[in-house]
């Protein structure tokens, strides 16, 4: 039960990071990429995940991999089994992956799964990255997300 605490806990505080508004969403390239490698790792452990490629997967989508993006943000089997866990880990990935390779990425996927994506990464999105980080960070990802969501047109 402790174990499970714990985990819980180190899922969580990535999470509180980027939703919390401490500029956890703000990482280096090696900081995203261990919190990547973490989930892989706890995908690898889970007694009651099929055995899958989970490092090689996530190592792949890492470099940009389509095929391997595709897998690791559908397959729900590489998810860590709980939403906190996964989705801490989508921005982080987005950010590994970069601007230029994510956004090709994307423009291979129908408009839903595009949102779907979306929905992911940005769920925890503090209402002060809307005021440049993301656009200035992620200009062609960015681009696709304003494309999906256009601005109201009351506002």
């Amino acid at each position: 039960m402790l174990t499970r605490i714990v985990l819980l806990i180190a899922l969580l505080t990535p999470l509180r990071a980027i939703a919390g508004g401490d500029d956890g969403y703000i990482l280096t390239v090696a900081k995203a990429r261990a919190m990547v490698r973490e989930l892989s790792t706890d995908c690898e452990k889970a007694t009651y995940k099929p055995r899958l490629p989970y490092r090689e997967t996530f190592e792949k989508a890492m470099r940009g991999d389509v095929k391997a993006l595709y897998t690791v943000f559908t397959d729900e089997n590489y998810h860590s089994g709980d939403n906190e866990g996964w989705i801490s880990t989508a921005w982080p990935l987005m950010y590994v992956v970069g601007d230029k390779r994510f956004a090709a990425f994307l423009q291979t996927l129908d408009e839903r799964t595009q949102r779907d994506i979306f929905d992911t990464v940005l769920c925890c999105y503090p209402p002060r990255l809307k005021k440049g980080y993301f656009e200035g960070k992620f200009p062609r990802v960015a681009a696709i997300y304003k494309r999906l969501h256009p601005p109201n047109a009351s506002n």
